[in-house]
């Protein structure tokens, strides 16, 4: 199809430009929808697991209150006060996930340890135990807790990732999170209080590490598949 363009100043026509115009599209369209889709799926996964971590430490509370039907209402006035932590987790997976293969290829180091979703689900399951760790044991100081997840980062960067690139873009996306959330405090958007929350603020940067290791490996795996049109998909090498 010829795609016809005028000129405003001279008054032609040609097209020249619109056949350009045309093929640039052509050629970018299916990377802005793989991008797209890989950013819808990092999303959705990164708000479940939010939500998921979510009831991981309202469930010991509630048990330690001694409440044993589970009382809804209480659920929803917990997760009222804290609505955002799940489009902000959903946000900044997909942020993650598209960028860690980004980094590989500017980099020029692809990443070649264990690719495949086998290896990508064992980094979800062990980044979810450490969660459910971290809400299950009783920690007797942030001290405790803040080594149990050091340990933790490292073995789960060691075991799905081993690339220096991925390890330093990790601590840089922690920094940088870390800092967004004192900012978000700063500001009044959140305000806590509480012992617990003051406790958590200790280690949760070592918690992010681990989140943005184990995003960044199933980035890396929707990476390596193309996204068609027609619904079907293909993957990549």
């Amino acid at each position: 199809m010829d795609v016809t363009m005028q000129c405003l100043l001279c008054g032609r026509r040609s097209t020249s430009n619109g056949q350009f115009i045309l093929k640039f599209f052509r050629q970018m369209a299916p990377s802005v929808v793989n991008v797209f889709v890989r950013g819808v799926v990092l999303f959705i996964l990164g708000a479940f697991f939010a939500f998921v971590l979510f009831m991981f430490s309202v469930l010991p509370e509630v048990r330690r209150k001694r409440i044993h039907a589970v009382d809804f209402g209480i659920i929803v006035n917990l997760f009222s006060s804290v609505w955002w932590i799940a489009p902000s987790s959903g946000t900044m997976a997909a942020l993650v996930g598209i960028i860690y293969p980004c980094t590989d290829v500017r980099l020029g180091k692809p990443h070649k340890l264990q690719r495949e979703w086998s290896s990508v689900a064992k980094c979800v399951v062990l980044f979810l135990g450490i969660s459910h760790a971290c809400a299950k044991i009783p920690f007797n100081s942030p001290k405790h807790i803040a080594l149990f997840l050091a340990v933790s980062s490292l073995v789960l960067w060691w075991l799905f990732d081993r690339s220096k690139n991925g390890l330093g873009l990790a601590v840089l996306v922690t920094i940088c999170f870390c800092a967004t959330l004192q900012v978000i405090i700063y500001l009044g958007v959140f305000r806590n209080d509480e012992p617990d929350f003051l406790f958590a603020r200790a280690w949760i940067p070592l918690y992010f590490f681990c989140g943005v290791v184990t995003f960044g490996s199933i980035g890396r795996q929707l990476a390596m598949t193309e996204y068609n049109f027609g619904g079907s998909k293909e993957h990549v090498d």
